[in-house]
């Protein structure tokens, strides 16, 4: 097997069988008419004190193969183009910066992730890999290591994940920081074959540093973005040290952890029929009927309004019979944000709506 130490600009090398480059302080740039390391069994190591890139030049829109690729370098090496490792990432020492590009390992495999030694999702792009029955970890994170660990329990497929470094009220991880008490870590899963995944899914973050706004480790869930209604859903979980972890998640998207109030998990109570309360309409611009079935409950109650913080701003007296009710909100004033509607008597308690106000 033959060893290359690359250290000059511009060097040219071409080469038979399965070699192993060193780039010591310098960047590859693919600029040929084809990918450069097709065989599963060439290795290139990235190495020295510097920061490396991975850049394509050429115009044929073709990912750059590498067979085996590993990162050995203190300041890390930033993708410029997307990249294919057919057999072997190795993250030894330093950051893999995959930036806005996506970095596909299909069923190949990764050593290593630690503090010292991930793939960064800095931006847009993907690290995608093949899940199955396995247990598939995910090295990833941002300014921090928040790997991410998939079982699929139902058909194989590629999925793709990156964590971003913040929590929005929308979804996004873009702008305004929620309110809420979460880990301030949001993870994007998306799967190839819509439907088909079955994913038993543990969430991993780094204790105090990353919890904000009151978050509590004990109780703490599992969330996941709601795009129909635009909210974020309690999906429970089993909480340990610094992670979380649910099974059956056939619904992929955008998941994070919280210990809110308004997550907590719905209290199908006798009271009323499991997920028959509904707001109408939802979001509003705050008038609005609440509609739900009483199963055979009768008489008073109270029907209470609380806003993000879990403060009581409207509370109305209720005279309720078995079967439809209805509630008619306008005049109060709400101002724009989340609000948790719930009822309640002496003995039970309904489940917690949420209801946004534009």
């Amino acid at each position: 097997m033959a060893q290359f130490i690359v250290e000059g600009l511009n060097t040219s090398i071409v080469c038979d069988g399965n070699p192993v480059i060193v780039f010591n302080d310098l960047s590859y740039i693919n600029n040929a008419s084809q990918n450069h390391f097709i065989s599963d069994s060439s290795k290139v190591i990235f190495v020295g004190n510097g920061l490396n890139t991975v850049a394509i030049t050429s115009n044929l829109g073709l990912n750059t193969d590498f067979g085996v690729l590993e990162i050995n370098r203190p300041n890390g090496v930033v993708l410029q183009a997307p990249i294919n490792i057919a057999d072997t990432l190795f993250l030894v020492n330093g950051i893999l910066d995959i930036s806005n590009f996506n970095l596909d390992m299909q069923s190949g495999l990764i050593v290593g992730g630690a503090i010292s030694s991930y793939v960064k999702t800095s931006s847009l792009g993907m690290l995608q890999r093949n899940v199955s029955a396995n247990t598939t970890v995910f090295p990833v994170g941002n300014s921090s290591y928040n790997p991410c660990v998939l079982e699929n329990l139902g058909i194989s497929d590629l999925i793709s994940l990156r964590v971003a470094d913040n929590v929005t009220d929308d979804g996004t991880a873009i702008g305004l920081t929620t309110n809420s008490a979460v880990v301030k870590r949001t993870w994007f899963i998306n799967e190839l074959d819509s439907g088909g995944s079955s994913l038993k899914i543990k969430l991993v973050w780094n204790g105090n540093s990353e919890e904000i706004n009151g978050f509590q480790s004990a109780p703490s869930f599992m969330t996941r973005f709601d795009e129909t209604s635009s909210l974020w859903d309690n999906i429970g979980g089993i909480a340990g040290s610094n992670f979380i972890e649910t099974e059956n998640n056939d619904s992929l998207g955008v998941f994070s952890i919280s210990s809110s109030h308004e997550f907590a998990p719905l209290n199908n109570a006798e009271l009323v029929y499991e997920n028959t309360m509904i707001s109408i309409p939802n979001p509003s611009y705050g008038d609005f009927e609440v509609d739900f079935i009483c199963q055979t409950y009768s008489g008073e109650s109270v029907f209470e309004i609380r806003d993000i913080e879990g403060r009581v701003v409207r509370s109305l007296m209720l005279d309720l019979q078995p079967g439809f009710n209805k509630i008619n909100i306008s005049d109060l004033d709400l101002s724009s944000g989340i609000y948790y509607l719930q009822i309640l008597t002496t003995k039970e308690h309904s489940q917690i709506l949420r209801h946004r106000v534009l």
